[in-house]
């Protein structure tokens, strides 16, 4: 046998092989997905008033802003932190995926879906996530009135939004993406601050920016068990 259908016919081995892998690997995702049980309320929760999540959390907004700025460089603060937004919710959701603790002998259903470091990872990025939304929302304004309003809107949002949440509202468009715990009100006050006195944007430079208070259509809220969160 020459070695070229040598090459080919172990071509073909390994191309099925990968093709088996990948349909392994999308079925074992799928499965996933389904049997993801979280209960945020069980996890053990960090002193947030402590001196020591606040450094942690300013330093999670600030790499938060300079992502944003660095990925829209040539955009308006609010505008550049308005388009980061969704990259940040995406982050949020891989991490829950990645490191999410599956129900077994080990991980009762009663105890955190996350361990101690990973769940004060996630609270971390909620709390930056809100502060991006919040101060893009007020930033976004032309004139000291209009940011006024903002505010007004923007903390309203993040207090009714955590409120249902609290309540048990399943705040999410799909099963593997579950919404982040209660919380984030205090990170949405730092960013409304913020917003407050960054530079009024000029003619042009609100191109692009798209409001985050508004919850789509497909993650509306419907009242369910905290553990179907």
């Amino acid at each position: 046998m020459s070695n070229n259908r040598i090459f080919a016919k172990m071509a073909k081995i390994y191309s099925f092989k990968i093709g088996i892998m990948l349909i392994m690997a999308t079925w074992t995702a799928s499965a996933f997905a389904q049997e993801m049980v979280i209960d945020w309320s069980v996890c053990t929760q960090p002193d947030l008033t402590s001196d020591a999540y606040a450094k942690k959390r300013s330093a999670e907004i600030n790499s938060a802003v300079a992502n944003a700025k660095k990925r829209n460089s040539k955009s308006h603060i609010a505008v550049a932190l308005n388009k980061y937004y969704g990259e940040m919710v995406q982050i949020r959701r891989d991490h829950v995926r990645l490191k999410y603790l599956p129900i077994s002998e080990k991980r009762p259903e009663s105890s955190c879906a996350l361990s101690e470091k990973n769940y004060e990872k996630l609270l971390l990025l909620r709390d930056a996530s809100y502060y991006v939304m919040c101060r893009s929302e007020v930033a976004i304004g032309a004139s000291k009135a209009a940011r006024l309003l903002k505010d007004l809107k923007s903390l309203a949002f993040a207090a009714i939004y955590d409120l249902k949440k609290s309540l048990g509202a399943e705040m999410r468009a799909k099963k593997d993406e579950p919404t982040t715990p209660p919380g984030g009100y205090a990170a949405c006050e730092l960013g409304v601050a913020a917003g407050l006195k960054d530079p009024f944007p000029q003619d042009g430079e609100t191109s692009g920016f798209e409001t985050r208070l508004v919850v789509p259509d497909s993650e509306k809220p419907s009242i369910g068990e905290p553990s179907q969160q």
